[in-house]
């Protein structure tokens, strides 16, 4: 291939990869409920997409927040992957113990 396209092609494969870490990300925040989603079908896009539980919502909350509302299953799974990424900060579980500037949110 030549080095011009194909460093073009890199560009829309990165872009590619963090809007659908964005999207992720929105998922685990927004749209996740016990009612709807199993435990592995989290599991699943946290296995594709780690960075996925570094995204906050408008509020500031990372998924693992809103998994203690509406998700308390994963919770466990979330704080075990979020403390390999560093999630919040290396000495908060992932992300659960960090202290949120909005607590009102929900």
């Amino acid at each position: 291939m030549p080095d011009d396209f194909l460093e073009d092609v890199k560009k829309v494969a990165k872009l590619t990869s963090r809007k659908l870490t964005v999207l992720a990300g929105e998922f685990l925040t927004d749209s996740i409920n016990e009612k709807k989603n199993t435990e592995d079908q989290v599991q699943a896009v946290i296995d594709v997409f780690p960075e996925a539980l570094c995204h906050r919502d408008k509020d500031d909350w990372l998924p693992i927040h809103k998994a203690s509302w509406k998700f308390v299953s994963v919770v466990p799974l979330m704080a075990q992957e979020g403390n390999h990424l560093n999630v919040g900060r290396e000495d908060c579980c992932g992300g659960l113990t960090e202290e949120l500037d909005n607590k009102d949110a929900f």
